[in-house]
């Protein structure tokens, strides 16, 4: 094994940045939730239960002005008009051909209950689209960026912050019907996907697929009042909420995303909020993620002594950023990569990793290793299974970690400067690691050490 490259530049301080807990002052008390149902149970010296209410405006709706009903065939469009859909039209389940280079626009009115089939060079305004009408043939949207309307989608909000009002079954539609969009958009030409005010539960009802997947060359952008919740499961396993599964080119912006960590149960169980798999030149920024089991993970696809390579072949995650985002209170990890190539982790605030929390069900306790930013490829035994090369962690404030602020083990190049932590920073097992100008309290900067107890 070549020898290790270290550089270190040791700088303390024993002053901390004041950090926010505005997700967690949410979770003041709670109801008992299983499956959206309200349960009696034992609460084992819980406070008086307090539903949280959530207030929803309306602002992120998209408002159909127009109350004269019409239908399509007294419109009289013929090939190459842009037609201005100001009445409502209702299809009666039909499927009605639209002619060659049409444009459909917005104007206060609506298209539901059927389907439009495009000849050939049509056009259609995003505002348009909705979860009752479906699109077909040789058409695309009117911009490249398409707004999302959760009103036109049959998204069903959130009311409290503990899903009282909430079925699972609502849950499951929201996740159905985002989705719905997300594929239907990017058939039709979306590269930017944006959210605006909304507040809602999801449920993917799967261990492994998310709430909401994400297609290559796409940009999900959600806004400060953009609220996504992992729906409370009593099952060994939460949703993951967002997913970019062997993708390229993605962004993923704003919005704040929230797991059941606190109102799942009794069954102990929870799963990644954000979840980077095989994917390549993707961007995470501005996100607050709290409350699942990981904020957010990066790893491959496949493993890379996997023995069927052909059917499954080792795809490596590849040039992500994940930057100035804010994690807190996640219960294992904030922040974990167990496979990628460039990986660079910039100016990110991350709080409170694997701490324990009171919550609906009695403690939920936080899991090993509990670590603030993690490095770590898998092992099984006889070797790394996933490979980490180039990482860069750079400018990050990391507090109330319950065991190491920072750590890379396993990893090949990995560079931690700049960054402010009030826990351990350190490697173990890395090659060619550079530590320099950090800010760290009395617990230090600790290079290769070893047993469990260095890693939580």
């Amino acid at each position: 094994m070549p020898p290790l490259s270290i550089f270190l530049v040791f700088a303390f301080s024993f002053s901390c940045a004041e950090k926010s807990d505005s997700i967690l002052q949410e979770f003041k008390t709670y109801s008992i939730i299983v499956e959206g149902t309200p349960q009696e149970v034992d609460l084992g010296g819980l406070e008086e239960v307090i539903e949280e209410k959530i207030e929803q405006t309306g602002k992120g709706d998209l408002i159909i002005t127009s109350k004269t009903p019409c239908s399509f065939d007294e419109l009289g469009i013929t090939a190459g008009q842009e037609v201005e859909i100001s009445c409502l039209i209702d299809l009666n389940g039909q499927t009605v051909t639209v002619p060659s280079g049409v444009t459909l626009t917005f104007d206060g009115g609506d298209i539901f209950n059927g389907t439009l089939n495009f000849s050939s060079g049509g056009q259609i305004d995003g505002e348009l689209l909705n979860s009752k009408l479906s699109i077909q043939g040789d058409a695309s949207l009117t911009s490249e960026e398409f707004q999302f309307y959760s009103n036109r989608w049959g998204i069903t909000k959130a009311t409290t912050t503990n899903a009282k009002n909430t079925s699972q079954a609502q849950a499951f539609a929201n996740h159905i019907n985002i989705q719905k969009s997300i594929d239907l958009t990017k058939k039709l030409g979306a590269i930017d996907f944006t959210i605006g005010e909304m507040d809602a539960f999801f449920d993917s009802d799967s261990i492994f697929e998310g709430c909401i997947t994400l297609p290559s060359d796409f940009n999900l952008k959600m806004s400060d009042n953009t609220t996504l919740r992992v729906f409370p499961v009593n099952k060994t396993y939460s949703s993951k909420m967002i997913k970019a599964f062997n993708v390229d080119n993605v962004t993923i912006s704003g919005g704040k995303v929230i797991g059941d960590r606190l109102i799942h149960g009794p069954t102990e169980g929870n799963n990644t909020l954000v979840d980077i798999v095989g994917a390549r030149n993707i961007l995470v920024e501005n996100m607050h993620l709290s409350l699942g089991f990981t904020g957010l993970t990066v790893y491959s696809l496949s493993w890379i002594d996997f023995p069927d390579q052909a059917s499954r072949p080792y795809i490596p995650s590849e040039d992500i950023v994940i930057r100035n985002n804010t994690f807190q209170s996640n219960q294992s990890n904030n922040l974990s990569v167990t496979d990628g190539y460039r990986v660079l982790i910039e100016g990110n605030k991350v709080y409170d990793s694997g701490d324990d929390l009171q919550g609906t069900f009695g403690v939920s306790r936080g899991l090993a290793p509990r670590i603030g930013i993690v490095i770590e490829p898998a092992f099984d035994g006889a070797g790394f299974t996933q490979r980490i090369e180039d990482v860069e962690i750079f400018n990050n404030t990391v507090e109330g970690s319950k065991t190491n602020a920072i750590l890379a083990l396993g990893a090949h190049r990995v560079d931690i400067s700049g960054n402010t932590a009030d826990g351990a920073v350190g490697w173990t097992s890395a090659r060619f690691v550079t530590v320099t100008n950090n800010t760290v309290n009395g617990a230090g900067i600790n290079g290769g050490f070893t047993g469990a107890e260095s890693i939580g």
